[in-house]
């Protein structure tokens, strides 16, 4: 992997300036990928340490493949640093995140059980340019209030009314029957999530990728930008240019080329954050990873995946949406209906299942709730509120028209969003 060596360079020029900062630098040697720097501080850091100075002179006598004409270079570089403590936990930041993000790669195509992947990943997550502390203060704790936190709007009215849209650092998981419109609402809110500056990645192991974007196309577009092709019934948009230029560089999807192997996929997580910046990832679905490599029990398995994909929406800062199918029931569908293990929403801070508004819906819903809703009943599909953590809110239904030129789920009839 090739990254930025201007980055270690300054950081270097800071250290060799300021030598006192090798006393709480959270930099290794292993951390640098540019050789000849991180021999540098390699002999630099263990003459500190033992020393508390620094002699270029008694390092060469000491080793002598120590590069002193580089040192020299960089001791005689000076920068227009004002605050260099700062500048360099910041490229301390930066080459730690390149070093991890090294090794992830790396990991992903070696041929490890899933145990032995996350143990490593749990290790590299664990190296920071920031001193280990193990408690906080109420005055720090205090300062992390709702105020602090970013929230994604959904563009489903009632949503972002109760439950202020899709928090940063949380896990959402979905569920629904076949053709409910699972896949259908999240394209939308990934359209949603891009027009807000939020980048987005999306993990589609049902839909092909170019099947994908026409179905995403229409959504852009809107029915004031598509023609419809009579002879064979279906739309398509009348500037596919313009169309693109609203997702290009902004909604991304993952490579089905690649396989569906789930070290891969959280790979692709881990890149797309860092160097496509990120911000909400699609994974659409569970039943089409390949997990069998990870385990024999499939709870168990599911167990460490959800929990995994928790603690990396808290570590990366994002919010990931999760699409689990449910168990084969005729009943009334509820949370406890999604296959497999009871971690699976227990660990989501939001738990999200789509209704189509068919016969068969109204029935049960008659039978579950023993009333009659006419006006929720009249929508064509429903977004059903089973579990927010933050606001407490379970069993709150929000209809939704569906329009079906462009796919797309309305807050009320005839609405029209400008995306384009």
């Amino acid at each position: 992997m090739k990254m930025d060596l201007d980055i270690e360079k300054t950081a270097l020029i800071i250290l060799i300036n300021h030598i006192e900062a090798f006393e709480n630098t959270c930099l290794r040697k292993e951390y640098f990928q540019n050789e000849n720097y991180s021999k540098i501080f390699e002999y630099l850091d263990e003459y500190y340490k033992k020393n508390q100075k620094i002699d270029y002179i008694e390092i060469l006598q000491e080793h002598s493949d120590f590069n002193s004409q580089l040192y020299v270079e960089l001791e005689k570089e000076k920068l227009p640093i004002n605050d260099w403590q700062k500048d360099l936990q910041s490229l301390e930041d930066t080459i730690i995140q390149n070093y991890k993000l090294f090794w992830v790669k790396k990991l992903a195509s070696a041929n490890l059980t899933f145990d032995e992947f996350k143990e490593k990943i749990d290790k590299l997550s664990q190296i920071d340019a920031t001193k280990l502390k193990y408690y906080k203060t109420t005055s720090e704790i205090d300062m992390q209030t709702n105020e602090n936190i970013t929230y994604i709007k959904s563009g489903i009215t009632n949503i972002d009314k109760y439950i202020k849209g899709f928090a940063l650092g949380e896990l959402s998981v979905w569920s629904g029957g076949n053709g409910s419109g699972k896949s259908t609402v999240l394209n939308q809110i990934a359209i949603e999530s891009i027009k807000q500056d939020y980048n987005t990645l999306i993990f589609s192991g049902e839909l092909k990728d170019s099947r994908l974007m026409k179905w995403i196309n229409l959504q852009v577009c809107g029915k004031n930008n598509l023609l419809h092709n009579q002879q064979y019934d279906f739309y398509y948009p009348k500037d596919k240019e313009a169309t693109m230029n609203v997702t290009n560089n902004k909604l991304f999807i993952y490579d089905n080329e690649l396989g569906n192997d789930i070290n891969k996929i959280i790979f692709a997580i881990y890149d797309a954050v860092k160097n496509k910046n990120v911000k909400m990832v699609i994974l659409d679905n569970l039943m089409s990873m390949n997990l069998s490599n990870y385990g024999q029990d499939k709870y168990e398995v599911q167990t460490k995946l959800i929990t995994e994909l928790s603690d990396m929406a808290k570590r990366l800062n994002i919010h990931i949406h999760f699409v689990c199918h449910p168990r084969k029931s005729t009943n009334f569908l509820r949370k406890y209906d999604i296959s497999g293990t009871a971690d699976l929403t227990n660990i989501a801070d939001n738990v999200f299942i789509i209704h189509r508004v068919n016969n068969d819906f109204k029935k049960q819903f008659q039978e579950m709730f023993k009333k009659n809703d006419e006006e929720l009943l009249s929508y064509d599909n429903i977004v059903e509120i089973c579990k927010n953590r933050e606001q407490g809110i379970q069993d709150m239904f929000i209809g939704q028209y569906f329009e079906v030129e462009t796919k797309r789920f309305l807050n009320y009839k005839d609405e029209y969003k400008f995306y384009m």
